[in-house]
């Protein structure tokens, strides 16, 4: 055959894509370039020069451009502390390195609800394409049960309340049937 459609070898594996060619007997003179592609697996065709269906003859030029696979870019972590889910998830995203973030939500005190606690890596730690990167969104402090201290001694309730972190206040009131130092009653009802 003096003429052939040029086939469609995208996504066809390099060696398969190459042996096809030769197999048609047409003398192709045949090029592979590399080149980085964010769709098409490493090895595989991403296009061809003549695109497919357009005519070959014996000895035509033909070039075959492989995946070299997704390009590897790094860049430093920004500094996302206290920005918002969405601030933050822009960013990263900003940084064109196609990466995975993967959000994952804590207790803290100290940032306020729907901001970021933290980052893997820290701020200024190397990011690069494809990495997944944690995000540590606040929720908040714990809400912790207050446990119910009333006919408790004073010294234990206050021990129990101070070690799960709540500020106790104390008044010394009479009482004719409670006695000395026994917790009487509590302002925030108990088991709540």
């Amino acid at each position: 055959p003096a003429q052939v459609p040029m086939p469609n070898l995208e996504n066809y594996d390099r060696q398969v894509a190459h042996n096809h060619l030769i197999g048609m007997k047409l003398e192709l003179n045949i090029t592979i370039l590399t080149e980085t592609s964010e769709d098409v697996e490493a090895g595989y065709v991403i296009r061809t020069e003549p695109t497919a269906g357009e005519i070959l003859e014996k000895g035509s030029q033909v070039t075959l451009y492989i995946s070299a696979g997704l390009e590897i870019k790094t860049a430093s972590m920004p500094d996302l502390i206290n920005a918002t889910r969405d601030n933050a998830e822009k960013t990263l995203d900003n940084q064109n390195l196609n990466l995975v973030v993967k959000v994952e939500e804590i207790f803290d005190s100290a940032v306020a609800a729907g901001r970021v606690v933290k980052t893997e890596p820290n701020v200024g730690g190397k990011i690069k394409t494809g990495d997944e990167v944690p995000l540590f969104i606040s929720k908040g402090p714990e809400l912790k049960m207050l446990p119910d201290v009333t006919d408790m001694d004073i010294s234990k309730a206050m021990g129990i309340l101070d070690d799960l972190g709540f500020k106790v206040k104390t008044e010394k009131v009479y009482h004719a049937t409670v006695a000395k130092d026994m917790v009487i009653e509590q302002s925030v009802p108990g088991n709540t």
